[in-house]
């Protein structure tokens, strides 16, 4: 199962908590605000900003601010719930060439009940981002591709998302390596490989937070008890341990 696309990520003093989510949304729009939520907690200060506070930073031109605007009005945090003004808060932060709004308005595209055509937007979005090097950009897109929404008709997205989720893999996020390891397992966009899905999903399970670490587990060792010999099992242990001898070099 697709995690919910990545904005951005830290800690919060923000409340978070299910009462202040609008109610009679559907399901997909629920999913999409809970997102917005997570996000204006990456973005929050020690002390909230009132709406007007933040206003004032977004009209001097503070990126940060322009984002955080705009996600409020789309889940309607201290404000009506607005997705034309959430549309001109991330444009104009995104206007400033900044990758973390490209990647917000990008999503909002992706997200927002909008037309069809919004996604490809939203995908081009992080593209851009992605190619210059933002992580979560490089996610999103993978995700997308995964998803088969919003993503050229001409190329295969299987193998595009394997690319991608490679790419972020390689910084050492055990999400992506969780979803390329179910690409190995199941032959989407790669050639069905048990003993590189047991690698990736055996490297996520040393970097993973204790739910998702277990989850990892499970997934590895149900693929590994149906499909895999004790051999099979070395080698991949074998890779998932140099794998992880050079990546600590890298660091």
């Amino acid at each position: 199962m697709p995690h919910l696309t990545r904005i951005c990520t830290g800690e919060t003093n923000l409340d978070l908590t299910p009462k202040e989510l609008p109610m009679k949304r559907t399901p997909s729009r629920a999913l999409a605000i809970t997102c917005a939520f997570l996000c204006l907690a990456s973005l929050a200060t020690a002390q909230e900003l009132s709406l007007e506070q933040l206003r004032l930073r977004a009209d001097k031109g503070d990126v940060k601010a322009q984002v955080e605007l705009g996600l409020r009005y789309f889940i309607g945090r201290g404000a009506r719930q607005d997705d034309d003004q959430a549309e001109r808060w991330l444009q104009r932060a995104a206007a400033q060439d900044d990758l973390k709004a490209y990647v917000a308005l990008g999503w909002f595209y992706i997200n927002a009940s909008r037309p069809k055509t919004d996604r490809e937007r939203g995908v081009a979005l992080y593209r851009v981002a992605a190619e210059r090097g933002d992580i979560e950009a490089m996610y999103n897109l993978a995700e997308q591709y995964n998803l088969g929404r919003g993503v050229p008709t001409n190329e295969s997205h299987a193998e595009a998302a394997v690319r991608w989720f490679r790419k972020v893999a390689d910084f050492g996020d055990p999400q992506a390596m969780n979803e390329l390891a179910h690409l190995y397992e199941d032959g989407r966009g790669v050639r069905r490989d048990y003993i590189e899905a047991y690698k990736w999903w055996s490297i996520a399970v040393t970097r993973a937070t204790p739910p998702d670490r277990q989850r990892y587990k499970q997934d590895r060792d149900l693929m590994a008890g149906d499909s895999m010999t004790p051999n099979q099992i070395g080698t991949a242990r074998l890779l998932a341990r140099e794998w992880l001898s050079a990546f600590a070099k890298r660091k």
